[in-house]
């Protein structure tokens, strides 16, 4: 029975990554963990050395759809009932825009939507992108609620096109992008207008224990001010937004020179 099943696995890598992606998205979210999968191939008729191997190809497979989970893991959490942060718009973001003449402004790694929704009703015209769709669905929902129009776009920000000279500012909050790469740095200044804001606010951890770039001593500032006006930077302690508790945060405001 056992070489029966093995014989009609799917053989494959797509086939294998399928496999066990509509696996995961069945049932409880949390609980459908490697080791449960593993379990279940054995249940279902495979040796526990052709469960392992089957779970090494998987290993394998996972750092090539890292995109996959991170949607998956994020369409989760913004489908639940309660929800790991704060819902109101950024507050760094509210006072470095407060005194702005509103225009075109870019929401990287919007999620649901709350700051993307705070722009739009100060009358910015905000396009926001994010990799899980159930948070695009969610803002557009609100928007659609509160007399508001947004643009989303479902993106990885590896694939998003920020354009050329386009965005009178650009939002980084909260944005699980790597903020110290001169790649992204080039592509947000290329995307920019002149005299462009970028607003950023990360939750970094100490420096000695964070393998994020970002997180090093004055990382975010040093990387940043190239081409860039610094306006406003701090590396403080703080209420962050995303599981929030008080701990240390980042925040940099700077225009395109």
């Amino acid at each position: 029975m056992a070489g029966s099943l093995w014989a009609q696995a799917p053989s494959s890598d797509d086939a294998i990554w399928k496999q066990y992606y509509d696996w995961v998205q069945q049932g409880d979210y949390e609980a459908n963990t490697p080791p449960r999968y593993r379990a279940k191939l054995i249940a279902d008729g495979m040796t526990e050395a052709q469960a392992d191997e089957r779970m090494q190809i998987l290993g394998r497979l996972a750092q090539q759809h890292r995109s996959d989970l991170v949607a998956l893991f994020f369409n989760h959490v913004y489908t639940a009932p309660e929800t790991p942060f704060n819902s109101e718009p950024n507050a760094f973001l509210v006072t470095m825009t407060s005194n702005l003449k509103p225009g075109t402004a870019l929401d990287v790694t919007m999620g649901q939507g709350r700051n993307a929704l705070y722009l739009a009703s100060k009358g910015w015209q905000v396009t926001g992108f994010d990799i899980a769709e159930k948070g695009l669905e969610v803002a557009q929902a609100q928007a659609a609620k509160r007399g508001l129009h947004i643009t989303t776009i479902k993106s990885d920000y590896t694939d998003f096109d920020f354009g050329h000279e386009q965005w009178d500012l650009i939002v980084l909050s909260y944005a699980w992008v790597p903020l110290a790469s001169r790649v992204l740095i080039d592509r947000v200044r290329d995307g920019l207008k002149p005299r462009g804001l970028i607003v950023i606010e990360h939750p970094a951890e100490d420096p000695g224990a964070s393998q994020d770039p970002a997180d090093g001593v004055n990382a975010l500032l040093t990387a940043w001010n190239v081409d860039f006006r610094i306006l406003h930077y701090e590396d403080t302690e703080g209420q962050w937004d995303w599981r929030p508790r008080r701990a240390r945060v980042l925040r940099l405001c700077a225009e395109k020179w």
